[in-house]
């Protein structure tokens, strides 16, 4: 004996998501599910499954935003199986651009029509014959974005679903005395394909921590199965753990922002193209491109900085305390605030380079390349992880030591290697020196004239130079020809701070 036995259950959005786990725990409990959804063919594959385990269940397509449709699907219903006893508004969806400033009013009101207006179409379909059995339950899964609106559903999302909330109190309110139990499930972020469709899909680490369909679905199932004297107005229902989502919502913050808008960091790209191959042909051209260290695993002191004018951003992946996720959502974000995210590994691993190539990095700076085949090693394995747009990573190859810098020709002769990067810090150490100089001090004459001899064998063969700078040092490098400049920010800070405590006397 189920809990629902001989009910007629209506769901919407039936075919995945929590749709299709409500529409399996609900047959289970004994009703005849109708499913609904836009494709049949997923419909389909539930209804196959109920049946499978003994339920019963139909399926139809329905356009939840053609009232007609809707209205046509119910009297098919009722002519085929009876009047709905439980109908559980799921199906929704949100829009591509997020941001109320750019969003268009088509794109609202079709948002607005999905999750707001056919839940109203749908209740007032089956509402006269709840009415008339003195008994229904209609459940509406609106979402944690009516209470707390943000970029990640955006403005029409959470704004409908704010709207069905305020409905669905409106029901229980009005009807509750005619037996008509009206609830609204608010779910936090929910692992269903809805999630493909944000500005930045989540990673799996960040599905892994989300709700599970099957959660909802079982809280679907409680109000459902209540007995006729019972019933829940509002259920609230959120992951145990709180993810970071500043890199979703920075993403997302200008998707559909017209060229031309004041603010918009420049060139910002749709979408994460990578942005390896725009470093690439500016330094072709002369240009030159600075690399800003934040020296903190933030991504979103790393997007400030692209918006403050940085080219690209330095992931110290070798002496930092970065992960593969943090890489990951690091350079979505940058890539997002127009900039590249540059990668250090702690070594030239083939199999470490192709996971932060895999995890999303514009470019690597590979540190300790003292050989030719060392060199030909890093091409091949950037080849062999990004067979179809390897062409879009920029390649820097690290001249840290004596050694490679004695091997310079033969490193200059290998191809693929964009940027040959003389790291002042290690190199110093190989030639018995510090590996930094007081804050201030120049380093060592020897080791600044043996930069200055591998930068001027750089130059000599077409290739591009790069290497570590301060604000003073910069224009001598420039004036020798280089364009690839790894700055750290935190002299910035503090030159500012001490400008700061020296206005204050301190």
């Amino acid at each position: 004996m189920g809990l629902i036995d001989g009910k007629i259950a209506l769901v919407t959005g039936a075919g995945t998501g929590i749709g299709r786990e409500a529409s399996i725990l609900l047959a289970r409990e004994g009703a005849t599910v109708v499913l609904t959804g836009r494709r049949i063919e997923p419909l389909e594959e539930v209804a196959a499954e109920i049946k499978k385990q003994g339920g019963r269940a139909i399926s139809r397509s329905l356009d939840i935003e053609s009232r007609a449709a809707i209205l046509e699907a119910v009297a098919w219903v009722g002519a085929i199986v009876g009047a709905v006893d439980i109908l559980v508004n799921n199906a929704g969806s949100a829009s591509k651009v997020l941001n109320a400033r750019f969003i268009g009013e088509e794109e609202w009101n079709s948002t607005v029509n999905v999750n707001l207006t056919a839940v109203f179409n749908l209740t007032q379909a089956v509402l006269p014959g709840m009415i008339a059995k003195g008994e229904g339950t209609i459940i509406t899964v609106s979402s944690l974005a009516a209470l707390n609106p943000n970029l990640l559903g955006g403005a029409a999302y959470g704004a409908a679903k704010a709207g069905v909330k305020n409905f669905m109190t409106f029901l229980h309110n009005t009807y509750r005395n005619q037996g008509i139990r009206a609830t609204t499930i608010l779910p936090g972020e929910t692992n269903t394909p809805i999630m493909d469709n944000r500005a930045r899909p989540p990673l799996e680490s960040e599905r892994a921590v989300m709700l599970d369909p099957y959660d909802v679905a079982r809280a679907v199932l409680l109000c459902a199965s209540l007995q006729k004297g019972a019933m829940i107005p509002e259920l609230q229902i959120c992951p145990t753990f709180m993810r970071d989502t500043s890199a979703d919502i920075e993403t997302a913050r200008w998707v559909g922002a017209p060229d031309d808008t004041p603010d918009k960091p420049r060139d910002r790209p749709e979408g994460t193209a990578m942005n390896g191959a725009k470093l690439r042909e500016r330094l072709s051209k002369g240009e030159a491109i600075t690399m800003f260290n934040p020296h903190h695993v933030s991504a979103s002191l790393s997007a400030r900085l692209v918006e403050l004018g940085a080219d690209s951003i330095f992931v110290d992946c070798e002496h930092g305390a970065w992960g593969f996720e943090d890489v990951r959502n690091a350079a979505q974000v940058i890539r997002g605030a127009g900039g590249a995210a540059i990668v250090r590994p702690d070594s030239h691993q083939r199999s470490l380079l192709i996971r932060y190539l895999n995890a999303g990095a514009d470019g690597l700076m590979v540190p300790m390349v003292d050989t030719a085949d060392q060199a030909r090693a890093i091409v091949d394995a950037v080849r062999y992880a990004c067979p179809a747009d390897h062409e879009k990573r920029l390649v820097v190859s690290m001249v840290e030591t004596l050694e490679a810098i004695g091997n310079i020709d033969e490193l200059l002769a290998v191809e693929g290697i964009d940027v040959f990067f003389i790291g002042p810090g290690d190199l110093s150490q190989n030639m018995g020196y510090p590996p930094a100089p007081a804050f201030g001090q120049p380093r060592p004459q020897a080791v600044i004239d043996k930069v200055g001899f591998t930068v001027d064998k750089i130059r000599a063969a077409g290739k591009i130079a790069g290497t570590l700078v301060t604000a003073d040092e910069l224009p001598h490098w420039r004036e020798k020809g280089v364009q690839f400049y790894y700055i750290h920010s935190d002299p910035f800070l503090r030159l500012g701070l001490n400008g700061i405590k020296k206005s204050l006397g301190r």
